[in-house]
């Protein structure tokens, strides 16, 4: 990441001359995302910055061992609205597309601050100040390591945690592509300051519920599979039938890639009963980000996402039918 050096050096002098700052990331915000914005929450507050985390829609309770009750989210809509529009820095983080800023696209959009963003997705906004993104980094937070490295800013344990959960999180567990030594070396370097890898495992993957390991069976049920191409549906019914929320659904995707020949794999979520969520993975050569975008949505190579506003069936077979088509 030499090639960003001079980048993460403008940001701290972004940083150092501004100080009403504003942290954000896309709506349905993961580990990756929400790793990113605390660890730099932690070191604005402590440099006596005047930060705040606001993010599009709800905040994911999975997060709560990063105290993310206290920080995150801590206004009304107009008043979010209000300081976007009053920020002299805005710093967004893991967007694959701005869209995905949801109901704060146009307040940040609109603003007068300075625009920062730092991402790992295949990127564009041509309204954004300073763009830091590196598409080869399994994680945004591998990008966030290298700016606190580049710039000699001491990584506190909270920091460590925040940045480990990054990058366990969109690594799969150190197991997708692009997870390489730079990642590995990072772990190290986190663990040294003060993450604790069992413990972060397992507020990350062994905290489901009874009721969540019951859906997930239901769902699991219902694997349909045609050629390299298989899939599960969630049904808005199971959410209240289960006790379960979106979140708790967030993984389930991952055990379709133990499917054999099973190239492309979907999860199709019902949050309604017109609005739809896709969750796309790859194993082979077919860019699942590419053919997200299509769709209005965005992510890597072999992990993606979408959302659309149709009737559950419609959605199915739309993208099946699509997948199929081009799938080699």
């Amino acid at each position: 990441m030499k090639k960003f050096e001079q980048k993460f050096i403008e940001l701290n002098q972004l940083v150092q001359k501004n100080n009403r700052i504003i942290l954000t990331s896309h709506v349905y915000t993961d580990g990756d995302a929400m790793g990113c914005l605390i660890s730099l929450y932690d070191y604005l507050k402590s440099i006596d910055k005047d930060v705040e985390i606001i993010i599009p829609g709800e905040v994911p309770p999975k997060y709560a061992f990063l105290h993310i009750d206290q920080i995150i989210n801590h206004t009304t809509n107009f008043e979010a609205e209000y300081k976007i529009s009053n920020a002299q820095l805005i710093i967004i983080v893991d967007v694959s597309s701005l869209k995905r800023l949801n109901g704060l696209y146009s307040a940040v959009k609109e603003s007068k601050a300075k625009k920062v963003c730092i991402d790992h997705h295949p990127f564009e906004g041509d309204w954004i100040d300073l763009d830091i993104v590196d598409t080869d980094r399994v994680a945004t937070g591998e990008m966030v390591f290298q700016f606190f490295k580049i710039n000699n800013i001491l990584i506190n344990p909270l920091m460590a945690k925040a940045l480990y959960t990054s990058i366990l999180s969109d690594s799969g567990s150190f197991r997708f592509q692009r997870t390489d030594a730079f990642t590995f070396n990072m772990a190290a370097a986190l663990v040294e300051a003060g993450a604790d890898p069992a413990e972060l495992y397992g507020h990350l993957y062994e905290n489901s519920t009874q009721h969540q390991l019951q859906a997930w069976g239901e769902i699991l049920k219902n694997v349909q599979s045609r050629d390299k191409l298989s899939w599960l549906i969630v049904p808005n019914r199971l959410f209240a039938e289960y006790h379960i929320s979106k979140e708790e659904i967030d993984g389930i995707i991952d055990i379709l890639r133990k499917i054999k020949d099973a190239q492309v794999v979907l999860v199709f979520i019902e949050k309604s009963e017109d609005e739809i969520i896709v969750g796309l993975r790859s194993k082979n050569g077919f860019d699942v980000g590419e053919f997200a975008r299509k769709f209005g949505g965005g992510g890597h190579k072999h992990a993606a996402g979408f959302q659309q506003n149709q009737a559950l069936k419609d959605v199915i077979n739309i993208t099946v039918a699509e997948i199929e088509k081009n799938i080699s």
